[in-house]
């Protein structure tokens, strides 16, 4: 098997996180690992990419991975995991719908910073490094009147070929 070029597994990152959570796709279940959940499990041209998602009823704490395999053998990581409140989560989803939807690569997550619509909230991304091929930062979500923080995640990855 040859390796995929990078600039194809990164085409291909966009490409499937639209289709998921972001966008209020199809959602199921992970039976290999109770309490989880799928983000996004999309399959095109010898590519696939699965991310999962755990919560749990004792806290709002989260944490999932992202896996790209390619021809079955996976080619890319990322791992996330923090907490959100439950009234930040819409405009998690929003910021990181917007960054995909230009292709813009911010270490996997959303851009710098994006103000919500109704001027509530602004999500902040301070990514260490944010290359495709290696990457690592903190994101999070602040309201705006007291500057209460809503919700944040670590999150780290790199390309594995």
């Amino acid at each position: 098997m040859n390796a995929p070029k990078l600039k194809e597994v990164e085409a291909f990152f966009f490409t499937a996180m639209l289709k998921g959570w972001v966008s209020q796709g199809e959602k199921g279940s992970f039976s290999d690992m109770p309490g989880y959940e799928i983000g996004v499990d999309y399959m095109d041209d010898g590519f696939r990419l699965l991310d999962i998602y755990c919560t749990t009823s004792l806290s709002v704490r989260s944490a999932g991975t992202t896996t790209i395999w390619y021809q079955d053998v996976p080619v890319w990581f990322m791992s996330y995991g923090g907490e959100y409140a439950k009234e930040s989560i819409p405009f998690l989803k929003q910021a990181l719908f917007a960054t995909y939807s230009k292709r813009e690569f911010v270490g996997g997550r959303g851009s710098d910073r994006i103000l919500s619509s109704n001027d509530t909230m602004i999500y902040m991304n301070q990514p260490v490094s944010y290359h495709f091929s290696q990457f690592r930062g903190h994101e999070k979500i602040v309201r705006i009147t007291d500057g209460v923080t809503l919700g944040w995640h670590d999150y780290q990855g790199l390309s594995l070929f």
